[in-house]
């Protein structure tokens, strides 16, 4: 399993997602790097928008050690931390979805977290 490196909450967990085009966290202590600059809105699936505060690199502790994914918002109304399934294939990162699992790996092959389907969902826990 993936953990997000720093204090364990609710907003730790991380859904791998398809319907977003970016990665997006609600946390601002879970940035390694963040540029507040940035500003923007994203759409949710009800049509309303949230802000983007802010866009930088969080680090993700796998079993090959941390793994760091740039490019994620800061949306603090975030309910939940999203790994975007084409942003990551864009890193080079493999994604394979099979027997109700998950399995992500890097570009070197080698696997970097699998996560099980629970509820039609892929809740890195």
């Amino acid at each position: 399993m993936a953990q997000v490196i720093g204090e364990t909450t609710k907003k730790s967990k991380w859904l791998i997602d398809s319907a977003y085009s970016n990665h997006l966290i609600g946390d601002e202590s879970q940035f390694t790097t963040l540029d507040r600059s940035y500003r923007a809105r994203v759409e949710i699936g009800n049509g309303s928008f949230l802000k983007i505060v802010g866009v930088g690199t969080v680090a993700v502790e796998t079993k090959l050690g941390s793994k760091y994914i740039s490019n994620v918002y800061l949306v603090l109304e975030a309910s939940q931390n999203l790994l975007n399934v084409g942003q990551l294939t864009e890193s080079n990162y493999v994604l394979l979805f099979k027997d109700k699992h998950c399995i992500v790996s890097d570009s070197n092959g080698d696997m970097v977290f699998t996560v099980q389907m629970r509820n039609k969902c892929y809740l890195i826990d």
